[in-house]
């Protein structure tokens, strides 16, 4: 049982019985102290209808409450909840969809931490105790995440944090496909460039501080700029918890014929250099490309040559706009680099 005040977080857009599943695995910690909130990102089918029916099997009909996103206010959380469902009707991506439900909670008290998590995960039992007791105990931390395990092999390793190959633009997993216990070896505590959105525990004051999660990045790169606003406005550091245990199913991902995943890849790398290292994005941007078109090449062809032909075109077709740190860099020990 968490001793402190948890509201766990969770963005979902189709995939409604993966979704259940996740917050099924989650019910046992359900507490006075521990709530769950989901919001259901605008989906096109009824996943919302799905996943209000299936928690319904498992959640009392006292501690469900279901809400449009709209009309989230105070009376929404003074009637009390176990578990709430919002509704949103578009798609307005994970880091905005999150600050909803995180500005909802702040709204009506401080005290306490978000546990920041993907749909398609399963928890262990003492997941949440061991980040909250770290993050609690540890004054060098702002941002702790889960060690996360292959959903299809629970004993090896698919990431640990992150590192941050800056001058490539390459966000480098840690000890991937390792097995669980080598790592859990190496201590308690490991320190990481940022933390996997997939699991990730910060208090509800630091979040707000920085003011959650930069809406601009809509999949990916936002909870590694989540974690370098963190590491610049606290002075502190992230790590990774070895005795939280998360499984994550592993989607491959064909990065060779992926466009959409590419636009949002590219958007994200974009925003997130012109952010923090903005003499740097023409060329992570130019690397991103070639690599790109090298795939292509070897799959036999494609449209990646768009990406390089006109720079300036393919960043407004992105949808980019300059973003300047919220916060800025601390020096000294707390430097990041």
């Amino acid at each position: 049982m968490a001793s402190a005040n948890v509201y766990i977080l969770v963005v979902t857009y189709r995939l409604p019985r993966t979704t259940i599943e996740c917050i099924t695995s989650l019910l046992p910690l359900c507490s006075d102290r521990v709530r769950i909130l989901v919001i259901e990102n605008g989906s096109p089918d009824n996943s919302f209808e799905v996943i209000r029916e299936g928690l319904e099997a498992y959640v009392p009909a006292a501690g469900l409450k279901t809400a449009s996103a709209d009309a989230l206010d105070a009376s929404v959380f003074a009637e009390g909840f176990r578990v709430l469902l919002v509704r949103n009707e578009v798609n307005i991506g994970f880091g905005r969809a999150i600050n909803v439900l995180a500005r909802f909670v702040a709204a009506n008290t401080d005290d306490g931490y978000f546990w920041i998590l993907n749909n398609d995960v399963i928890i262990e039992p003492s997941s949440l105790n061991a980040l909250v007791e770290t993050l609690a105990r540890r004054d060098d931390l702002c941002l702790v995440g889960s060690l996360i395990a292959e959903m299809e092999q629970p004993t090896v390793v698919q990431e640990a944090g992150g590192k941050l190959v800056r001058s490539i633009g390459w966000c480098r997993p840690l000890h991937r496909g390792e097995a669980i216990k080598a790592v859990q070896a190496r201590g308690p505590v490991l320190p990481t460039d940022w933390v996997c959105g997939a699991s990730a525990l910060v208090s509800i004051r630091d979040f707000m501080r920085v003011g959650g999660f930069c809406e601009s990045f809509f999949v990916y790169w936002g909870d590694v700029d989540l974690s370098y606003l963190l590491r610049a406005a606290t002075g502190r550091q992230c790590a990774v918890v070895t005795a939280s245990v998360i499984r994550h199913i592993s989607r491959a991902v064909d990065w060779t014929v992926a466009d959409r995943v590419r636009t949002f890849d590219l958007a994200g790398v974009v925003i997130f250099y012109r952010r923090w290292f903005p003499w740097l994005w023409p060329f992570v941007l130019l690397v991103r490309g070639l690599t790109y078109i090298a795939c292509d090449l070897w799959k036999g062809g494609g449209a990646s040559g768009r990406l390089l032909k006109d720079p300036k075109a393919t960043i407004e077709a992105l949808g980019l706009r300059r973003e300047e740190p919220r916060v800025a860099f601390r020096t000294g020990k707390s430097r990041l680099t």
